[in-house]
């Protein structure tokens, strides 16, 4: 969830058909101040501003996370799918159970290979 209020810039919406990140505030920030183009490195993320105006992302993207400081918790998030591993891997369907109760890992191997996969190839490619 993201709230911002822009009234300049950013028409009252609720934006929810998509997973966002923090990351994606910078983006947008650049673009309401009049910036084109992709975001200048190191910064990473999508620009929110089109989401707001129904335009849809062109590909799903997975949004990753770790828990800082040495801690072993880390996620994966893709469409509606969250998966979770601090030891044990977790997966739930965040559109058919947005409490996270029912853990589907054992009912769905080849996401949790992909989303565990994936999430090892963030983790190798971050300083």
């Amino acid at each position: 969830m993201c709230i911002l209020r822009w009234p300049a810039y950013v028409p009252r919406a609720k934006v929810a058909s998509v997973p966002i990140s923090l990351l994606d505030l910078a983006p947008a920030f650049l673009t309401a101040a009049g910036r084109a183009g992709p975001p200048p490195n190191p910064l990473d993320g999508t620009d929110l501003l089109p989401l707001l105006h129904g335009v849809e992302p062109k590909q799903e993207r997975t949004l990753f996370w770790r828990q800082p400081y040495g801690a072993t918790r880390k996620a994966a998030r893709k469409g509606r799918w969250k998966y979770l591993n601090d030891g044990h891997e977790l997966l739930f369907d965040l559109g058919s159970d947005p409490g996270e109760t029912h853990n589907l890992a054992q009912q769905r191997p080849n996401l949790v290979a992909e989303l565990r996969n994936s999430l090892a190839r963030w983790e190798s490619e971050m300083p």
